[in-house]
């Protein structure tokens, strides 16, 4: 009586935290997207349908129309179904997919191919009596490969440093819950004892608690990383931003000593040089007024694109958080090397761009469409002053486009040409008449110094190298005047 009392009880409890193990693990991969939580969830689903099949409250009728048909071949069958999402999520939780990627792909195709045996197998036996064979295969089979998984999986985990907290909660949950199961086993087949299921409860009841508080532990590490990356990024720019300020300053004072120095001669060959000097030097404060003014994007691109990682940081979508990231980067490098020189080529503009505008677009959930129309051919023999196109494409996103228009699309079209190339910016956006009323009736007004800087520097640009860069605006309408958008040429000649 006191052992249908214990396994009455073991039973009730290990079949409820199975249910709700299932339901809260399934509902967080929903919300979350992390796979550990998807495997762990059907795990406790197809064991409780395993779990099912041993209640102790109604035997005679899982007895009449499961034992005594075809259908008891689902005994081991599900057992292997659950074993397959156990070592799924074993391999998800240890960071097997990303420390040993090869290992992890060669161990799922094993698994699946191993389940898809025993999915037609099952299906077999439901028409067929094959049990005997089922069981021996499970058994003698199935069992050992798993046994030697696990313990390679333990060997993999310990091979790589990881969290010491981490290994705790793995190497405990893998260890009841085999120890546990295999005690069930051996009972079940070697011994008479009443009720020798009540281990393998035992054993999933622990590794449930214990698998509980590592997935949240594991949980809590991977947002403080994707905290850290955040801060170390966010400081990085700071630095940049104070050296190349400090930069700026120390060279206006030495602009001003000299000019000092210089003033000071009294011959008048000395003035015409002062004068000379003077306007190199005023040059060079420009071009340095140039590159900070370039190598400084709209602190509300950079603000915006932080805080559009960062939701995907908070909502654990670490591929995409990792890409956008690479993409920001990459960037902000491009644009600090280009800050350090007078020009680029106009590919590397274009790579800039292509990047700039994939930051951008993730405000607008990738709603704005960028086509490069191009020749077949290279255009790194065409030098430009870098970032020119960003200003007029930022100048699309903010008042080109209405805020409810959902085919956004901006093309650049590249045309090579005898002395350089010319380049056509188009958009689909509401067109500049329809942008000006609506920017004159907004509370806050962004002064925009993106187009006026542009003509600065083309100025500058020609003056310098005796090129002929220019550009200018056509605005595009159909046959009735209605605005269908704004066209950019620039002239790049030399």
């Amino acid at each position: 009586m006191e052992n249908n009392f214990l396994e009455n009880i073991s039973w009730s409890f290990t079949s409820v935290l199975c249910i709700i193990l299932a339901v809260i693990c399934l509902l967080i991969y929903v919300k979350s997207k992390q796979k550990e939580f998807l495997y762990y969830g059907l795990y406790n689903f197809i064991l409780c349908t395993y779990v099912f099949l041993k209640t102790p409250y109604f035997p005679e009728f899982i007895r009449e129309y499961i034992y005594s048909t075809n259908l008891v071949i689902y005994n081991y069958y599900s057992q292997s179904v659950y074993i397959f999402f156990l070592f799924m999520f074993y391999m998800y939780f240890i960071d097997v997919n990303i420390n040993y990627p090869k290992s992890y792909k060669a161990i799922k195709i094993f698994l699946l191919v191993l389940v898809i045996i025993f999915t037609l197998l099952f299906i077999g036996g439901c028409f067929t009596d094959i049990y005997i064979l089922y069981k021996t295969l499970f058994l003698y089979a199935f069992l050992p490969c798993a046994f030697v998984l696990t313990i390679y999986l333990i060997y993999l985990f310990f091979s790589k440093k990881t969290k010491t907290q981490l290994g705790i909660f793995s190497i405990i949950g893998v260890i009841l819950y085999n120890v546990f199961a295999y005690i069930a086993l051996l009972k079940t087949h070697l011994t008479d004892e009443a009720s020798p299921i009540v281990y393998f409860y035992y054993g999933i009841c622990l590794e449930s608690i214990v698998f509980i508080f590592g997935l949240g532990y594991k949980i809590n590490l991977l947002y403080e990383a994707k905290q850290d990356a955040q801060y170390t990024i966010l400081k990085e720019q700071k630095r940049l931003n104070k050296i190349q300020e400090n930069y700026q300053r120390n060279l206006e004072k030495r602009i001003e000593e000299r000019e000092i120095q210089l003033l000071e001669s009294q011959k008048l060959a000395e003035e015409i040089k002062i004068e000379g000097l003077k306007k190199d030097y005023l040059a060079q404060i420009k071009t340095l007024h140039l590159k900070s003014l370039q190598s400084q994007m709209n602190p509300h691109f950079i603000f915006n694109a932080l805080n559009s990682i960062k939701v995907y940081l908070i909502e654990n979508k670490k591929n995409e958080a990792i890409f956008y990231l690479n993409k920001f980067s990459k960037l902000i490098r491009k644009i600090l090397e280009s800050s350090r020189i007078d020009f680029h080529s106009l590919e590397e503009e274009l790579e800039i761009i292509e990047l700039y505008l994939n930051i951008e677009n993730i405000r607008f959930e990738n709603q704005i469409e960028l086509k490069l129309i191009r020749e077949n051919t290279r255009f790194d023999n065409v030098k430009v002053p870098s970032l020119f196109l960003q200003p007029f494409i930022e100048n699309t996103i903010w008042h080109g486009f209405k805020a409810d228009q959902t085919n956004k699309k901006i093309s650049i079209h590249i045309t090579k040409k005898e002395r350089g190339a010319e380049v056509l910016l188009i958009d689909n956006g509401i067109g500049r008449k329809a942008a000006k009323l609506v920017k004159s009736k907004k509370t806050i007004k962004r002064k925009s110094v993106g187009l006026e800087m542009t003509k600065d520097r083309f100025n500058y640009f020609n003056q310098k190298y005796d090129f002929q860069y220019d550009f200018h605006f056509i605005d595009l309408c159909d046959e009735y005047g209605k605005a269908l958008g704004t066209k950019v040429v620039f002239s790049l000649f030399s």
